[in-house]
């Protein structure tokens, strides 16, 4: 992403209705795996460090990020100053030994950037223990896409079937996969093929918005947690996937 995207995401890391909430999610949904005590876990692409925070309360935390503009960030959010931080792009990075390996590996909005994405859900099996879970998160709906995908650099939206298909082609086990942020699906979905429509050019901003919007959306956002952490809905915005190395 371009360093400008990285600033954004850690100014509202700790304010934005979606950011904080979607946090929340992940966190419900980790403590519900029955990780190890001191769980290892590595997050891929940790962009500024928003979730690191949060993973380090399973467990001791790796993270890959090949932004210097994100690792400087990073070390100013709270709770990262003794994770361990390397650099790299996935599936090509270095610095993982050969016989590391994790308990649970994040990779939360990250795959849709990399072009082999079969090649990095392979790599994150070989570096998954046995038993060990993989936990993705992903935009859904390639009729969505629109110049908020091009201006975030992503390479594609995906649906329930191709996630699925790219998940077990690399030799990993689902265990769930559902749709989140799924209330506010048609809202969404409205907005963006009213841009497409218009030939709008210009992706829309992403700043947190005013304090009513902000706590309306959140709540709104917040609701679903029950079903997420069950598995997810039918659809949504995004998918999460778990799975796990046999």
């Amino acid at each position: 992403m371009d360093e400008q995207e990285y600033r954004d995401l850690a100014d509202r890391a700790n304010t934005h209705w979606f950011v904080v909430e979607r946090r929340a999610h992940i966190k419900a949904v980790i403590g519900r795996l029955e990780l190890p005590a001191d769980a290892r876990i590595l997050e891929i692409g940790c962009g500024p460090g928003s979730n690191l925070g949060m993973l380090k309360t399973f467990g001791t935390v790796t993270a890959i990020e090949p932004s210097p503009v994100a690792r400087e960030l990073l070390r100013t959010m709270p709770g990262t100053s003794d994770v361990d931080v390397r650099v790299g792009t996935w599936p090509e990075v270095t610095e993982l030994a050969p016989d590391e390996s994790f308990d649970l590996i994040a990779m939360l909005d990250v795959l849709e950037h990399i072009d082999d994405d079969a090649a990095a859900l392979r790599a994150a099996r070989e570096s998954l223990a046995h038993g060990g879970r993989l936990l993705l998160t992903v935009p859904a709906h390639p009729w969505m896409w629109s110049v908020h995908d091009e201006k975030l650099h992503h390479r594609r939206r995906y649906t329930r079937a191709t996630l699925r298909a790219a998940i077990t082609g690399a030799g990993l086990q689902l265990d769930s996969l559902g749709g989140f942020n799924s209330l506010l699906l048609p809202i969404a979905a409205a907005a963006r093929l009213t841009a497409r429509a218009l030939r709008r050019t210009t992706s829309p901003g992403r700043a947190t918005p005013g304090a009513f919007t902000n706590t309306t959306l959140g709540a709104v956002f917040r609701s679903e947690r029950a079903v997420i952490v069950r598995g997810g809905f039918p659809t949504g915005l995004s998918l999460l996937a778990i799975a796990h190395r046999p």
